[in-house]
């Protein structure tokens, strides 16, 4: 994807913009590289679908509850609170 941000913001002046067809081949490729890779799990590992889901929005939840208690619980840096204040 910074492919094509690069792109776009290097042409961002041209009345007609381009873009490379490998950009596009090289999103598409990555993306169909990421779906084999999970029709094999599914496939050959015998993994239940259901437990992937479940495992992914546990990870997902996980996350999210932990940027909210970094929200709600600020750890503040000593030094740079002086600093801030103008205590140094």
């Amino acid at each position: 994807m910074d492919a094509l941000v690069a792109a776009s913001t290097a042409q961002a002046d041209a009345a007609q913009s381009r873009v490379l067809v490998g950009t596009y081949f090289r999103a598409l490729f990555r993306y169909g590289l990421i779906a084999i890779t999970v029709y094999v799990i599914f496939r050959v590992l015998g993994i239940p679908i259901v437990s992937m889901v479940l495992g992914l929005l546990a990870l997902g939840a996980a996350a999210i509850a932990a940027s909210v208690y970094e929200v709600w619980h600020p750890v503040e840096m000593k030094s740079e609170t002086q600093a801030m204040r103008g205590l140094k």
